[in-house]
């Protein structure tokens, strides 16, 4: 090989056809503190799976009206501590407009990150708008995600107190947000609209406007949910995280030895409006090998509701001692009464009380199809769909003081979603509370 590229293109040259190439793979690497980056405009990197084109590895570190785009793979990666990120564009790269790794307290605030993920990396693995790894109180706020190949915003591995509010996520392939084996996320105020339509088949079931999986202790809250393909779904598989404590430590964390198990318990979803999301509204999706997850201790498979489907009994697996070498119980999570692990350090026994899971509260529009409102379980296992509210609370006891009725936006096409200053949604604040980028919201002048 001589390294040469041979092109061919037919008919006469002209000036119409032009061939950009790039060598560089980080356009720049910042390791100090205290910098402050304005009105750059960063693009067309050659660089790697995983490479931010642009690194900032200080802490206390400001980036403002700056442009990352059209780079081959990550727009610009946060490594440090109380990063910022103000009035900035992430647009049209291959695998991510941004990434971040133990980037504790780091804030993304009046961005736009769009179109990303253009490349084709696979979603299951990274590729999306960003995608947040071992960092705490992480903030993003103000800020537009929309037309990504992938989730619009992803939290993934030992993420810790995460904030999330008074953003727009519109049409991601995927999910519009994406919390999963992290710790503890405050969800409240934003819109997502119009996403997971165009969701790869193994995104499995990652095509909500918003969904947690495998984490606890999330609060979702006064958010709106519109025309997505499912509107909130939690996700449960048989799931083990890394920690931030072993990889500051310097340990092996991708060998395995030092993971944990984790679930998600301890949800708070309460004073959300859903309308016109294509599946169903709200979905829980329990893929654990114990039948119990997720449902009520007084259905058992006899008494299950008559619109549940029970798969061929598998059993629990079984009970052991910690013979897989896993933390049990793991640390950072609170383990309810009664939960026991079997011989992989998984937990067993997690009823829907024991699960602590809270929905109330919600509204859900009226629609003039039938369409679910409710979807719980994996569907080739125990799973079920309520059509009303009644069923729903009559089954398993959640919404008691949910609502079904009429919501009159002024053109949701447009992204008005106002309402009548009557309406049960901005009496009750079961709608966001104060502006979010690139959509109308409040109440119609009389």
């Amino acid at each position: 090989m001589d390294n040469r590229v041979l092109m061919r293109k037919d008919g006469e040259p002209d000036d119409r056809n032009n061939l950009e190439m790039s060598s560089r793979p980080v356009l720049w690497t910042n390791r100090g503190d205290h910098v402050h980056l304005k009105g750059l405009r960063f693009r067309q990197a050659a660089n790697r799976a995983q490479q931010g084109a642009v690194e900032l590895l200080g802490t206390d570190n400001l980036v403002e009206d700056c442009a990352f785009e059209d780079n081959n793979s990550v727009g610009l990666k946060f490594g440090g501590e109380r990063g910022r990120a103000r009035r900035c564009t992430f647009q049209r790269n291959g695998q991510l407009g941004f990434t971040a790794w133990l980037a504790h307290g780091t804030v993304v605030q009046d961005c736009v990150v769009r179109d990303n993920a253009w490349k084709g990396w696979r979603l299951a693995w990274e590729a999306g708008g960003n995608k947040i790894l071992f960092s705490k109180d992480f903030v993003v706020e103000r800020s537009v995600f929309e037309g990504n190949r992938g989730n619009g915003l992803w939290f993934d591995i030992d993420v810790r107190d995460a904030v999330v509010r008074h953003n727009l996520f519109n049409n991601n392939a995927a999910c519009g947000l994406f919390f999963e084996v992290a710790y503890g996320v405050h969800v409240h105020d934003n819109v997502f609209v119009g996403n997971g339509h165009r969701a790869e088949l193994e995104a499995w079931v990652v095509r909500s406007g918003a969904a947690i999986s495998n984490a606890p202790d999330g609060v979702v809250e006064r958010n709106l949910f519109v025309g997505n393909r499912e509107g909130f779904t939690l996700r449960e598989t048989r799931r083990e995280t890394e920690l931030i404590e072993d990889l500051v430590a310097g340990r092996d964390i991708w060998s395995g030895d030092h993971n944990v198990v984790i679930w998600g318990q301890n949800h708070r979803v309460m004073h959300n409006l859903f309308a016109g999301n294509t599946d169903n509204a709200v979905g829980g999706w329990f893929a654990t090998g114990d039948r119990r997850w997720g449902w009520p201790e007084n259905l058992t498979d006899a008494e299950a509701p008559a619109n549940a489907t029970a798969a061929a009994a598998t059993g629990d697996a079984p009970l052991g001692a910690d013979s897989a070498g896993k933390r049990v119980p793991p640390p950072n999570q609170v383990v309810p009464e009664g939960v026991t692990f079997d011989a992989e350090g998984q937990p067993v026994g997690l009823t829907l009380e024991r699960l602590n899971l809270t929905f109330d509260h919600n509204l859900f529009a009226e629609s003039p199809r039938p369409r679910p409102l409710y979807v719980w379980g994996a569907p080739w296992t125990r799973h079920a769909a309520w059509d009303t509210l009644a069923e729903l609370q009559r089954d398993m006891h959640l919404e008691p003081n949910g609502n079904v009725l009429p919501v009159p936006f002024v053109n949701p096409r447009a992204l008005d979603f106002r309402l009548p200053a009557d309406h049960p949604a901005i009496l009750n604040e079961a709608y966001p509370n104060g502006d979010v980028p690139g959509v109308r919201l409040g109440v119609v002048d009389p």
